[in-house]
């Protein structure tokens, strides 16, 4: 770097950012402050573990001086009293506190704010989930987990995600709350009589909800929630359950279904399952349809690329990937018969 360069960026103001969580889990490290580095950036991660009352509060020794281990509550309500030494699941009663502080330099501009502070909190993220995994690699702690960008901005124990970002060479403090990527809306109505008619229906004539739309949900509530990867890698399983169960339908629909015809799905790829087996049996031209090219052309080598290569998705690629999805689904549902 120049000379010039040097200078200008030694002039550049200097930011100090503060994500402050509570993690859902309990990390059993002592107390105290955690210098880190993933790349070339350093981070310093602050753990403070917190008990709650229950687990404090009349607290008995035996005879010994140890304290016993027990769990109380009132049978006629299910009410948790009291926790000594226990781990009750979903009761919060020990969890993990977490200061995440790192610094990069630029200034901080008005018209840019938010963009920045979606910046840094995606930067937080991956120190803190970076923290996370060495953190269950050494101890073999299966209790912790790499949060998702949803868990990130949950409130728990009555707690936000917030973050504080300082830049005191411009005399700036952005401090605020984070809801994660579609923030605080309004609670939503209750749905009609359609959906309740329906819902009684499949209730009573034991219906089991198709597994392909299943997935698609779960994929929509990733991309909703920031994860792209888990919800392309979901898309590509409900691809793969969706070729080979409307080829099933058609094989049995032409008594064409016998054991060694299973076993050879078994071990053929989606792409192979639609070409040797699918499209001599299905009244269209399935491979030339648009729906199954951009399947083929454009999903297959993204999902590829976030199994195999850890690629991480950009928004408008996880959008199209839902599209196209969906798109080959429907297409598929309208040309298979139902069994």
């Amino acid at each position: 770097m120049s000379d010039n360069g040097e200078m200008a960026r030694m002039k550049e103001p200097e930011q100090e950012i503060r994500i402050h969580l509570v993690l859902p889990f309990l990390i059993r490290l002592k107390d105290g402050t955690y210098q880190c580095r993933l790349g070339e950036n350093e981070f310093l991660i602050h753990l403070k573990s917190i008990e709650t009352s229950l687990s404090k509060e009349n607290t008995k020794s035996t005879k010994d001086g140890i304290q016993e281990s027990r769990v109380l509550l009132k049978a006629s309500t299910g009410e948790l009293t009291e926790a000594n030494k226990i781990k009750v699941p979903g009761a919060m009663l020990q969890y993990s506190q977490v200061t995440l502080q790192f610094w990069k330099r630029g200034a901080i501009k008005s018209n840019e704010k938010q963009e920045e502070i979606n910046k840094n909190i995606a930067r937080a993220h991956k120190f803190l989930n970076r923290f996370i995994n060495v953190y269950r690699f050494v101890t073999l702690d299966i209790e912790a987990h790499p949060l998702t960008r949803g868990e990130l901005s949950e409130v728990r124990a009555g707690q936000t995600f917030h973050f504080q970002i300082n830049c005191p060479q411009e005399g700036k403090l952005i401090m605020g709350a984070d809801f994660g990527e579609h923030g605080v809306v309004p609670t939503p109505e209750p749905f009609g009589n359609n959906e309740h008619q329906r819902i009684t229906r499949m209730f009573l004539d034991g219906v089991e909800p198709p597994i392909v739309d299943l997935l698609l949900l779960n994929s929509r509530s990733f991309l909703r929630d920031g994860e792209r990867r888990l919800g392309v890698i979901e898309l590509g399983a409900a691809c793969d359950i969706d070729m080979e169960q409307v080829t099933l339908n058609m094989l049995k629909a032409r008594s064409e279904l016998t054991d060694t015809v299973r076993q050879t799905l078994e071990t053929y790829s989606t792409r192979r399952i639609a070409l040797e087996i699918l499209q001599p049996i299905i009244n269209e031209d399935l491979v030339n349809s648009t729906p199954y090219t951009e399947w083929d052309t454009k999903f297959r080598p993204l999902r590829n690329r976030v199994v195999h290569d850890a690629y991480e998705p950009t928004p408008e690629e996880a959008e199209a990937a839902l599209n196209l999805v969906e798109s080959l689904h429907n297409y598929l549902a309208s040309v298979t018969p139902k069994l």
